[in-house]
């Protein structure tokens, strides 16, 4: 039997493209969410990409542009980055990822959202955080 996890695959799937993990992957890695994190997404600016079962990469011109950590070595985006992204994407993404993300975020952030506020920009985005969050601290708080 092989065995794949995210530290195999980011280092060693195109090993000379840049990657930042993001959406569900980095939610998993941040415990955002409670996912095995596969497929890994990323997120690469250059180069040629081949999506699997195990790999997911989307091209983004504006890496540069996004809030990005470094976790044990892998390029990763922040909490913030990574609820921005999954709210942003809300039509290819499970709702409960969403629910469990906002509701993790909200109790590791000392119950409050206000960094996470200053990243959404007021935007489809933030209409999106206004319709979802009330309902992810009512399920997950029972």
């Amino acid at each position: 039997m092989y065995c794949v996890d995210v530290n195999k695959l980011y280092f060693n799937a195109y090993p000379d493209v840049r990657k930042v993990i993001c959406k569900e992957t980095a939610a998993s890695i941040q415990g955002l969410i409670s996912n095995y994190g596969i497929p890994l997404y990323f997120y690469y600016q250059n180069g040629d990409i081949i999506n699997s079962s195990y790999i997911r990469g989307i091209r983004n011109l504006q890496m540069n542009n996004l809030l990005i950590k470094n976790q044990s070595g892998l390029e990763i985006t922040s909490p913030e980055q990574t609820i921005y992204d999954l709210l942003n994407d809300f039509d290819n993404v499970s709702l409960e990822f969403i629910h469990q993300s906002l509701c993790n975020y909200y109790f590791k952030h000392g119950k409050t959202f206000d960094n996470l506020l200053i990243v959404l920009d007021g935007g489809a985005v933030k209409k999106r955080f206004d319709s979802e969050y009330n309902e992810a601290l009512t399920f997950y708080d029972d």
